[in-house]
């Protein structure tokens, strides 16, 4: 609740603020379990962590969506009920794990930028 209020706020008045919120508090959640920082602590230090790094992570993460969005339309142009089912399948599960995976890599670069 302490990321959601202020990103979707962002985003009320503009996109760019929340895009930059949402990039800048993705680390919380690994400074909250790795690092046992309280809330607060966890959001300031992804926000610390990531400093200089934003561009990075939106254009990774923009590539990565638009690749796969491409995919998704191929599929859908295709249209071949259960075989594209099961091809949407795979995609998603494929992005999930490259998100993540690049959410990994991100923590790994990034969590030593803050004490």
């Amino acid at each position: 609740g302490l990321m959601i209020f202020p990103i979707f706020i962002g985003v009320l008045f503009m996109v760019i603020p929340g895009i930059v919120l949402s990039i800048a508090w993705t680390l919380s959640y690994y400074f909250l379990i790795e690092k046992g920082k309280n809330p607060i602590q966890a959001i300031k230090a992804s926000n610390d962590a990531t400093y200089g790094s934003k561009w990075t992570m939106f254009f990774v993460s923009l590539v990565v969506g638009i690749v796969f969005g491409i995919f998704q339309a191929i599929c859908n142009a295709i249209g071949i009920g259960f075989i594209t089912f099961v091809v949407m399948f795979i995609l998603y599960v494929l992005a999930i794990s490259i998100s993540m995976s690049i959410s990994a890599s991100f923590w790994k670069q990034l969590k030593d930028n803050v004490e």
